[in-house]
């Protein structure tokens, strides 16, 4: 097994769109895992869902996150994360372009555009979950 460097766990997140599962804790302290979609800078992973969404109050109530990013076909390769989470508002990050870009990215021009658009106007408190890893264990078998 390979150790990959901060650099080269950012550069798997972000060389192609996958599907991240992310885990956080409920109210009642039990794991809660769901599939998200991602965008990265060089120090942090954004996740666009509305505010009411169970993943967004656990990471509210929590402030701590686990996430797994992995590829799909031989040789198998991923990173499990774990890190301190925020949930940004709307006015900071959650705008329109961000909500359009992310979905283009996983679908397409032709599909995420209007989805984007479609999900951007969606009514409710639309929030960016702010994940920032401080430990994450890789797995590499190429």
């Amino acid at each position: 097994m390979k150790t990959w460097s901060k650099e080269k766990v950012f550069e798997f997140l972000t060389e192609e769109p996958r599907i991240g599962r992310l885990a956080s804790v409920t109210e009642e302290g039990d794991p809660h895992v769901v599939p998200v979609w991602f965008r990265t800078d060089a120090e942090q992973i954004l996740v666009h869902t509305m505010g009411s969404m169970k993943k967004a109050r656990n990471l509210r109530r929590h402030g701590r996150f686990a996430l797994t990013v992995d590829t799909e076909t031989w040789p198998y390769q991923g990173v499990a994360l774990r890190g301190s989470a925020t949930v940004a508002g709307a006015e900071e990050l959650a705008d329109q372009d961000f909500v359009e870009q992310l979905r283009v990215a996983y679908l397409g021009e032709d599909t995420g555009r209007p989805l984007g658009r479609y999900m951007a106007g969606m009514e409710g408190e639309h929030v960016i979950l702010v994940l920032q890893p401080d430990t994450w264990h890789t797995f590499d078998y190429s």
